[in-house]
């Protein structure tokens, strides 16, 4: 019902005469694929199921990538390839930071993702590090047409990685939480203090960051030429 109710309104006769007839077809056909990512990504709470690291990983991209990709495509149907590997990755990136926050409730749910599945700190360091590397190059490898703009939706980035493993800090060494400290604009201590004097807006660092996402998302799609 979702789906017909999609396809009846979007995207609509002015989308057809600027991409063709097929960009309903596209829409329709992205939103299968959102709903197979997300039947698929269950599996990571199966316990009978064997999952190894390549397994979680492709879950990973497959779902965080199709989502902001779907997003991408309802504001503007016509992107070329290199558009659709850089907000399919991007995708990848945000679920990864959602699960760098999520890490104690899907140890608690037996969840396995990238950084749950770790058994001791420095496993989830070494995600956590891949993920800043992996940002770095994911910006550089399709920036916005403005430089200092990519550079600001990176430092973004960053520190949203940051926000997001001082949240789950008792799952990382205190030497690896010094050295990330001190490349945040605040302690980490003061934003646990904000945390707890504030829990209707962090609600344990939930739609705070996931608003902050989406502001990224929506400064990125706006900046794109295409």
């Amino acid at each position: 019902m979702l789906l017909d109710a999609i396809a009846a309104d979007y995207p609509g006769p002015e989308a057809d005469e600027a991409y063709g007839a097929e960009a309903a077809a596209d829409i329709r056909q992205g939103l299968l694929l959102m709903l197979e990512a997300q039947e698929i990504s269950q599996k990571q709470t199966d316990a009978s199921l064997s999952l190894t690291e390549k397994n979680i990983l492709d879950i990973s991209i497959y779902k965080g990538g199709l989502s902001v990709l779907i997003d991408r495509y309802f504001i503007n149907c016509k992107m070329t390839e290199q558009d659709a590997l850089f907000y399919f990755g991007f995708g990848f990136l945000l679920q990864i930071c959602d699960d760098l926050q999520d890490i104690a409730q899907d140890r608690e749910s037996g969840s396995r993702t990238l950084l749950s599945r770790c058994q001791i700190p420095e496993e989830r360091e070494d995600v956590v590090n891949r993920l800043f590397h992996y940002t770095d190059r994911l910006f550089h490898f399709s920036p916005p047409s403005s430089a200092a703009f990519r550079d600001f939706l990176l430092q973004n980035c960053f520190q949203l990685i940051l926000s997001s493993a001082a949240g789950s800090g008792d799952f990382f060494s205190s030497s690896y939480l010094e050295g990330l400290e001190r490349a945040f604009p605040v302690s980490f201590s003061y934003l646990k203090q904000m945390k707890e004097k504030m829990p209707a807006a962090f609600s344990a660092g939930k739609p705070a960051d996931q608003n902050r996402m989406m502001d990224m998302l929506d400064a990125v799609l706006s900046e794109s030429p295409s």
